[in-house]
């Protein structure tokens, strides 16, 4: 039986890691292209059974590529590859109804099967998803990718920093520490960081582990101290101050502010429902 054609999408940075789609290539004709070549394919181009995305660190520019990709083949599973350990970024790829979300290093037994699953669904004609996004129903694209542009070695250098950062928020996290990861001396670390993600490498520290608290206080069961630990603050004082210095009230106003604006919704809610109002 002749295979079908899986389009391989190469939007890796670094070149150190390859052989990854070798594990495709027993149930598919693998087809490798770049992200030039992919920017300007269309539906009348020649269709293939189903497109991987094969990232290390997706910055903007690649998730605008493959959110426009799944948007022009709307019926094709879309895999997406990548190294970084993101829950917003598995939260947009579920989003984007993308077929697959894996993380490097693959495990070989399990991708077989989730290969062999999607030639499969391929073999029966099953679709995956006709219907088209619109308008505001397209997902934006993760926060975290923002931070690395589009365009140059030195702002791609810096992404192993950024996924470590967010993966890794209990842990002290130096400054020299990242500048070793991103395989750069430390003065060049930070003057890069500071430029292409318009805040200093502390604060960006600093505001991640805010970001990550407010989305811990919406859990009633967690006190205070268990959040300011689980973010990598040490003492409960300290974090309360800062937490008021970037959003403006006390972590306990800001659990109770959501609790009351989400009972509030409820009711309105509800009463709509009452009233047969939609």
């Amino acid at each position: 039986m002749e295979k079908s054609v899986l389009l391989w999408i190469d939007m890796k940075a670094s070149r150190s890691e390859e052989g990854v789609s070798i594990l495709f290539e027993k149930y598919f004709v693998v087809r490798m292209i770049g992200a030039d070549q992919a920017a300007m394919l269309t539906p009348s181009d020649m269709t293939p059974s189903a497109i991987c995305f094969d990232y290390d660190f997706p910055d903007k520019y690649g998730l605008d590529l493959l959110r426009s990709t799944r948007m022009n083949f709307p019926t094709l599973p879309v895999l997406l590859l990548t190294e970084q350990h993101s829950e917003a970024l598995a939260i947009w790829a579920l989003r984007m109804r993308v077929w697959d979300f894996l993380v490097k290093p693959l495990n070989a037994a399990q991708t077989e099967q989730e290969i062999h699953q999607l030639k499969n669904q391929i073999d029966t004609h099953e679709h995956w998803e006709a219907t088209p996004f619109s308008g505001s129903h397209v997902p934006p694209i993760p926060e975290e990718a923002r931070f690395i542009n589009n365009g140059t070695q030195e702002e791609r250098a810096l992404a192993p920093a950024v996924s470590y950062i967010q993966q890794h928020l209990t842990e002290k996290i130096s400054e020299e520490q990242m500048a070793c990861l991103c395989r750069m001396r430390p003065f060049q670390f930070s003057r890069s960081f500071r430029k292409n993600c318009g805040i200093t490498f502390q604060e960006f520290v600093q505001r991640t582990r805010i970001e990550e608290a407010m989305r811990l206080l919406q859990n009633p069961n967690m006190t205070v101290l268990d959040i300011a630990l689980s973010v990598g603050f040490r003492d409960q004082s300290y974090f309360t101050r800062v937490f008021k210095k970037h959003i403006g009230m006390a972590p306990t106003t800001y659990r109770d502010s959501r609790i009351i604006g989400e009972t509030i919704h409820s009711s309105e809610h509800e009463t709509l429902d009452l009233f047969g109002t939609h």
